[in-house]
């Protein structure tokens, strides 16, 4: 007997993607909670709103991939910009050296100890994605551990360029809004003098450096009090913005994983970004999403 799945899968092999999901919203229910499980579908409130929620997140999908690539390539742009008054960078592929460097707390910094941890782990995820650069040749050095056999190849290696840029490309969203959360420890360890809020965000830095209703806007009245906070702080500016666009990073997890996007407005269900003690919830709704993305592409594509 042919399986229900496989009865589809010969049904829809020759047709558009498109005409593909919306055969599939068109099956008998019994078919369908086959296919997708009736507790999954009453989640999402039913048949008809996990259909609209598709068409929801087909419709951000694009704003989704486009904040990636520029955001990557904007942190990228601006740590070339400002390296050279460093004399820890050996050129403008700062990745590498950001690799190698070695981050440790000191007297002036004892109280970074957790985001220093937090820096080692993005170095961790570089070593993770070596061994997939091909040009590389990498072996074991005698009494050496792996990463610092790496760390040795490449301060040796000719190939700084190429390495740097694919290197770029493999990282992952979650690196590089750690990296643009991190960013102040990161310069202060490594000499450098580097907003990425103010430098690739100026217009959201300029709204939020005073708009606190503005702000709130896109959040859950739970965190009202912890914005108010947030804003009684000038020297916190940064960290508005760090705020802000840490959420995207949320969102995309969350479609990448197939979940619910749009759960409502509480605390329980709103996307939740945590800074130190604080709770920060972006209200989850279409409208809001939208014009989230929107804000931050507005200051991406400006050069």
């Amino acid at each position: 007997m042919v399986s229900i799945i496989e009865r589809i899968y010969r049904y829809f092999k020759n047709k558009d993607l498109d005409k593909q999901i919306q055969d599939i919203f068109a099956l008998e229910n019994s078919n369908f909670d086959i296919l997708f499980s009736p507790e999954r579908v009453q989640a999402f409130g039913g048949q008809q709103n996990y259909k609209e929620h598709l068409l929801f997140i087909q419709d951000i999908f694009p704003a989704l991939q486009m904040i990636e690539v520029l955001l990557r390539n904007k942190i990228d742009q601006c740590f070339k910009d400002t390296i050279s008054c460093s004399p820890i960078f050996q050129d403008e592929y700062w990745l590498l050296d950001f690799f190698t460097f070695n981050f440790k707390t000191s007297k002036k910094s004892s109280n970074n100890i957790k985001q220093i941890k937090q820096i080692k782990k993005l170095q961790d995820k570089i070593l993770k994605e070596l061994p997939s650069i091909k040009i590389l040749n990498f072996q074991p050095q005698k009494n050496l551990s792996i990463k610092q056999s790496w760390i040795k190849i490449l301060n040796q290696t000719n190939n700084r360029k190429a390495i740097h840029t694919l290197l770029i490309s493999k990282m992952s969203l979650g690196f590089w809004s750690d990296i643009f959360r991190l960013h102040f420890y990161i310069q202060q360890a490594m000499s450098i003098k580097l907003d990425l809020s103010k430098k690739i965000f100026p217009n959201l830095f300029a709204q939020f450096s005073t708009d606190e209703y503005l702000y709130r806007n896109f959040f859950a009245t739970d965190c009202h009090k912890n914005i108010t906070k947030l804003f009684s702080d000038k020297r916190k500016r940064s960290n508005r913005i760090i705020i802000f666009v840490s959420m995207i990073r949320i969102i995309r997890n969350r479609i990448s994983h197939c979940e619910y996007l749009l759960k409502g407005d509480n605390q329980k269900s709103s996307i939740i970004f945590k800074l130190g003690k604080s709770n920060f919830y972006l209200k989850a709704d279409k409208t809001n999403i939208k014009k989230y993305l929107d804000l931050l592409l507005e200051d991406l594509k400006k050069i």
